[in-house]
């Protein structure tokens, strides 16, 4: 009997499995997205030689929380807004994630490949002036991802190599 339970799970809005991975799920909450492995330890997703934030009092880049019990170890990654999120989607390959709220016209897009307190985890910081976001998805190949409106149901289309985008 396997239940991931943290504080951090309040107003579940979303949860994700990681493409191409039996163990990694991305829970939307309020605040950010909690990222929890089932089958690591935070030391193997931190890297062998690094110094596991809160071990030595050190606080984390980009003010991540990190925890860990028996069922898996968990990364919350918090949004700038502090909002609650209503829509993710990690990339066809599942190396990035990228969430956004409905309250907030900040997306962001964080790279699950790289180690949680690497300075560039955040790959990007998308600010729509059409207000927050409804839907979020990637294309097939991972090239586009297109961001749904709330108020202006506006859609945008970011070109993840140039991170450039069209309207419609």
């Amino acid at each position: 009997d396997s239940v991931l339970f943290h504080q951090f799970h309040q107003e579940v809005s979303a949860i994700k499995w990681k493409p191409l991975s039996n163990s990694v799920l991305a829970v939307a909450c309020c605040g950010g997205v909690c990222l929890w492995d089932t089958e690591r330890s935070l030391q193997d997703l931190m890297g062998p030689s690094a110094v596991v934030p809160g071990d030595k009092d050190e606080p984390g880049v980009h003010d991540l929380s990190f925890f860990t019990n028996e069922k898996g170890c968990m990364i919350f990654v918090p949004h700038p807004d502090h909002v609650t999120i209503h829509t993710m989607d990690f990339s066809p390959t599942g190396h990035r994630l990228a969430f956004g709220s409905r309250d907030s016209c900040t997306i962001l897009v964080y790279d699950t490949a790289l180690p949680p307190t690497h300075r560039e985890a955040i790959v990007k910081r998308l600010v729509r002036a059409s207000g927050g976001a409804h839907i979020i998805s990637w294309s097939q190949s991972g090239r586009f991802l297109m961001v749904a409106g709330t108020v202006s149901r506006s859609l945008s289309i970011y070109n993840t190599e140039t991170w450039e985008s069209e309207v419609f």
